[in-house]
């Protein structure tokens, strides 16, 4: 659409192209305009297809009867490329890769130290966890082989806590989205006020204007009801079956 063409019908809306900007802060809203046709020709076209390698750890549960219950914590491995690969990034001395030490190094460095964790402990958990790290996070396509065989069947699936971007907050606060679709936040609520030691200090959604709760890290598992879960220290984000 040309310019010309985009600010008339912009101009209907009550708005113009030269205040876009401004508006990007604010709430979405429908507008009627009147006597406009619109006729797409949308083409889908493969340019490349890649593959990149997920990994999966169980660690079977102590209870005969919970262990065939899974608690999944995972996180993904992949960042944006290169900055060759137009998502700007911008390279740092002789590295040409985005890395993502932050989003999400972080995370996958969490879940194996947690599966150290859990593996090295007196008493194993009666649950069986999963550790997983995934590749394609930032394409929505890691946890699409979660959501299918023949790792855990989904039905036995409790809960995902799925770790991204550990630090970027404060020390102290767990930030919980999306946990008034579960009881996951209540829970979080029960340890915090139980294990004063720990200094967690529960949240709710700081974002809410970015829509994390339907972001590309729990909605490919939310399609597949997997009850799923993603924490900064603090950020949590829940979903449920």
């Amino acid at each position: 659409m040309r310019t010309k063409t985009a600010g008339a019908l912009f101009a209907q809306g009550g708005v113009s192209l030269d205040s876009l900007r401004a508006w990007g802060d604010r709430a979405l809203a429908a507008r009627q305009l009147t006597g406009v046709t619109l006729q797409l020709d949308v083409r889908e076209q493969t340019l490349a297809q890649a593959s990149a390698p997920n990994t999966i750890g169980i660690l079977e549960g102590s209870d005969a009867a919970l262990k065939k219950e899974y608690v999944l914590f995972t996180a993904h491995m992949d960042h944006i490329g290169t900055p060759s690969a137009g998502e700007g990034c911008v390279p740092r001395g002789a590295d040409s890769i985005c890395n993502g030490a932050d989003d999400d190094g972080s995370g996958t460095v969490a879940v194996i130290e947690l599966a150290e964790a859990f593996t090295s402990a007196r008493e194993r958990p009666k649950r069986s966890l999963v550790f997983m790290t995934v590749s394609g996070e930032e394409r929505a396509s890691g946890k699409r082989v979660l959501c299918r065989p023949p790792h855990v069947p989904l039905r036995d699936v409790i809960a995902d806590l799925n770790i991204d971007m550990v630090g970027r907050n404060s020390r102290d606060t767990v930030a919980v989205i999306g946990r008034e679709h579960s009881n996951l936040g209540v829970t979080l609520d029960s340890v915090a006020a139980a294990h004063r030691e720990l200094n967690i200090k529960p949240v709710g959604d700081l974002w809410p204007q970015e829509g994390l709760f339907s972001a590309r890290t729990t909605t490919t598992s939310r399609r597949r009801a997997c009850p799923s879960s993603s924490s900064r220290p603090g950020y949590i984000q829940i979903t449920t079956r």
